[in-house]
């Protein structure tokens, strides 16, 4: 076992009080990629057996992330997160795994949701050692699928998309396998487009999160209401979106600011592996909102994605042990033809 596992297994319990204060309190790249050492031993969960986390697992691409886990990967078990319990019980029952599946409620727009998830979460990996309370298990992969999509306010946006994503995966850290755990945001390919359009490029691919970054999604924030052309104001125009699809515009930005929280992440825990990717257009209820889709059946849609087959760049991500995947602080997604591509946040792969 690697000195580095070692310290983090017996530190985090202890940290956890520290841990749940700072959740309380929180508030308000370039194309390089960071390559993980490639003889660190990223399955090593103790009883043999490998935890994931999911948020928004109880509908869509969430859910149908934890039934092709549970289901191609035998030696799993997911922690669905939902912030209706109710549909997550429902959820974690349909799966049909009652041994291997454990849901957590969760709201990632709530510091005392949070809180609880880990400490949940926590106890739960300590129960499945025997209660070994100095060396618990740990999670091998946490992904922040839970989103919104059209009909929100860009405050809204931002609380979900960027926000949330980025305080969940603070809180769990801790929690995380030291030794190549593997963190996946589910982004989107308005997010490097987005991207491409601003005046704030190199801050975005290379600023600070909290100094730089963070100050951004604050002047966005503070333009809600106001229109497409107030973000143009501030170097975030929204090209043929800004007038056609607000709704894209705002979700875009949100999905950018998540993709530079990512490069952050990467750049602050090389023995981690954490990427973005886009699912493409996925069948889901979140399309379902936009009058483009509303009521239409896949076969109208133009080639939108069935959940199963949506979450393929993550399953991919998750499970295949190559060297490109082992990279991180990269944008990922799988083309026609099957095949994975990655490249920077401010440029969507050729797919």
């Amino acid at each position: 076992m690697s000195l580095s596992r070692s310290l983090a297994k017996m530190a985090y319990l202890h940290i956890q009080l520290f841990l749940l204060h700072l959740t309380m309190l929180w508030s308000t790249s370039s194309s390089l990629s960071f390559p993980i050492n490639p003889n660190t031993n990223i399955n090593n969960s103790n009883n043999n057996r490998f935890y994931y986390l999911v948020t928004g697992g109880n509908k869509g691409q969430g859910y149908a992330l934890c039934e092709r886990i549970l289901e191609e990967h035998k030696n799993s078990h997911v922690f669905l997160c939902s912030r209706d319990p109710h549909k997550g019980d429902l959820a974690a029952k349909r799966l049909g795994y009652p041994n291997r599946v454990d849901m957590i409620p969760l709201d990632v727009t709530k510091a005392e949701s949070i809180a609880m998830a880990v400490k949940l979460v926590q106890e739960r990996l300590i129960a499945y050692c025997d209660g070994d309370t100095s060396g618990g298990a740990l999670l091998e992969g946490l992904v922040s699928n839970a989103g919104i999509l059209w009909g929100y306010t860009v405050e809204e946006l931002l609380d979900v998309c960027t926000e949330g994503v980025a305080n969940v995966i603070d809180a769990f850290l801790p929690l995380l396998q030291p030794d190549g755990g593997k963190i996946i945001i589910v982004s989107s390919g308005l997010g490097p487009l987005l991207h491409s359009y601003s005046t704030h490029q190199h801050t975005l691919r290379n600023g600070s999160w909290n100094n730089d970054i963070r100050p951004l999604i604050h002047q966005v924030r503070s333009l809600s209401g106001q229109g497409p052309k107030a973000f143009e104001t501030i170097g975030f125009p929204g090209g043929p979106f800004a007038e056609t699809a607000p709704d894209f515009h705002m979700y875009g930005l949100a999905k950018m600011f998540a993709d530079c929280y990512m490069v952050h992440l990467a750049r602050a825990n090389p023995d981690l592996v954490v990427n973005s990717c886009d699912p493409g257009l996925v069948y889901t209820d979140l399309i379902d909102r936009m009058p483009r889709y509303s009521g239409k059946s896949i076969e109208k849609t133009n080639g939108a994605k069935l959940p199963r087959e949506g979450v393929e760049v993550t399953m991919r991500l998750l499970f295949e042990g190559t060297e490109q995947v082992r990279s991180s602080g990269g944008f990922f997604a799988v083309n026609g033809d099957g095949e994975l591509k990655s490249g920077p946040i401010d440029k969507r792969p050729d797919v």
